[in-house]
């Protein structure tokens, strides 16, 4: 069998990349950007050879057999081969092509991240939410300024710098090659807070504090939500003082981020899964405590029942077609609830409120705007000084 250990130490890394098809998406003097279209890898050289990493990851580092694992192991064939002979005939392969690739980089050190080559520029930036953010200790080290342009700093379950996210054309997006799957954004940690907010953007998160000028708070934004991000949050929410996890996610419309709420549910809780349908959302959960489901079941009920009568209010004839179309179903399998629940806001909003208050009534609080969005709101209304947060948790 090959040496693994001295292929890695003289491989040509950039070579290897090419040969296993990566696509170069950068150059650059001290390192080159490759990617298979989910991910992008970095490669640079040190003076012990070539390395690479996942950004995701820039602190995993990795060699030249590396790289062929990676293909290799979501590669689908019939072969009978285990992965470990798979690389190391594919090595030999490579090896027997005698590729060779001039490539000049500057040496760096083994630890090299390039996300930490982005200097902070001191700036006279023209942008309200710059002015609204700069000098405020709740969002010191939360943000730099580069190129005339405001980066969000995103960190992965390790606290490792992972990319930047940016704003282009209104919206929030990541640049300089991060994918965001798996990392948060922070405000300032370093402070005595007492509460933990999640939000969906950093731009959302400014907004919601000029809206209410909360001190003692750390807002945390996910850039997907996922097993990963989520233990995350529940890691941090453990040394703040308030054992409550507060959520406040907002989309394109109230619909989305009613749906993201649900998502979030599902990667809180162990026994809670979601199933998205074209009109509807099919959703399996544990029962639980008996009292905790009668009064669940019972809300539910009382809900359809009110659907009904608003149905007849509106028309001289029942059509119960259509209020079966906009009721919530209920069953039970065993130890598990399975509730088919309609894409329609009143039906997201009261299950949502219902099964936190029942379920999750000393570990979530679910905070919405009353406008689509926390920017929006700031756009629109003018909050008084002594307008309470507890005003926006969801209720019926």
């Amino acid at each position: 069998m090959i040496l693994w250990k001295e292929f890695n130490n003289e491989a040509n890394l950039p070579a290897v990349f090419e040969y296993l098809k990566f696509k170069k998406v950068g150059s650059y003097d001290n390192y080159i950007v490759y990617s298979n279209s989910i991910n992008f890898y970095v490669v640079y050289k040190t003076l012990k050879g070539f390395y690479f990493y996942n950004t995701v990851s820039p602190e995993k580092k990795l060699q030249a057999s590396d790289a062929f694992e990676i293909v290799l192991s979501k590669k689908d064939d019939n072969s009978k081969l285990s992965i470990w002979e798979k690389i190391d005939i594919t090595i030999k392969s490579y090896e027997d092509k005698e590729i060779k690739k001039e490539v000049v980089l500057d040496l760096v050190d083994y630890n090299f991240n390039h996300f930490e080559l982005v200097e902070n520029e001191l700036s006279t930036l023209n942008n309200d939410l710059f002015d609204k953010i700069k000098n405020n200790p709740v969002f010191n080290n939360s943000y730099i300024i580069s190129n005339d342009k405001i980066l969000y700093p995103l960190y992965n379950i390790n606290n490792t710098l992972c990319g930047y996210l940016t704003e282009e054309n209104g919206k929030i997006i990541p640049t300089l090659y991060t994918n965001p799957k798996y990392s948060l954004w922070f405000s300032n940690t370093n402070i005595n807070f007492e509460n933990i907010i999640v939000l969906n953007s950093p731009k959302e998160a400014i907004s919601f504090h000029n809206n209410f000028k909360l001190d003692k708070i750390v807002f945390v934004v996910l850039s997907e939500i996922n097993n990963t991000s989520v233990r995350t949050i529940k890691a941090l929410n453990k040394i703040s003082k308030s054992k409550k996890i507060i959520i406040s996610f907002t989309g394109n419309n109230k619909t989305e981020g009613f749906i993201k709420d649900l998502k979030f549910l599902e990667q809180l809780q162990d026994n809670f899964s979601i199933k998205l349908l074209q009109n509807n959302i099919s959703i399996t959960f544990k029962i639980g405590h008996e009292k905790s489901f009668l009064s669940f079941y019972n809300q539910l009920n009382r809900y359809n029942k009110h659907l009904g009568q608003q149905f007849n209010n509106t028309f001289s004839e029942i059509d119960q077609f259509q209020i079966d179309k906009y009721a919530m179903k209920i069953s039970k399998d065993n130890d598990f609830v399975s509730v088919k629940l309609p894409i329609e806001i009143n039906a997201l909003k009261h299950f949502i409120w219902n099964y936190t208050k029942q379920y999750l009534a000393n570990e979530l609080d679910v905070l919405k705007p009353k406008a689509r969005s926390w920017e929006k709101q700031l756009e629109q209304l003018n909050l008084s000084e002594n307008e309470n947060i507890k005003d926006y948790k969801i209720a019926m």
